[in-house]
């Protein structure tokens, strides 16, 4: 395939994409649903390999929720 129909092609998956949002997003739902094992065992594998930011993304989450939690007083 040239460089000029890669280019076209995904231009064109762009614009279908956006146009058929809800078959995209339902069929993404679908497929999560039913490979849930496998996406499980995927945010394993990156957990366990990426522990510094899973680290930073857990305290940044409690600092976000916590700053939440004063502006609520």
């Amino acid at each position: 395939m040239t460089e000029d129909a890669k280019k076209a092609r995904r231009e064109y998956m762009r614009r279908w994409r956006e146009e058929n949002r809800l078959s995209v997003r339902e069929y993404g739902r679908n497929w999560r649903r039913n490979n849930r094992e496998a996406m499980n065992r995927y945010a394993k594998k990156w957990r366990d390999a990426n522990p510094d930011k899973v680290k930073a993304y857990r305290e940044a989450y409690w600092q976000r929720k916590a700053e939440a939690e004063q502006k609520n007083l």
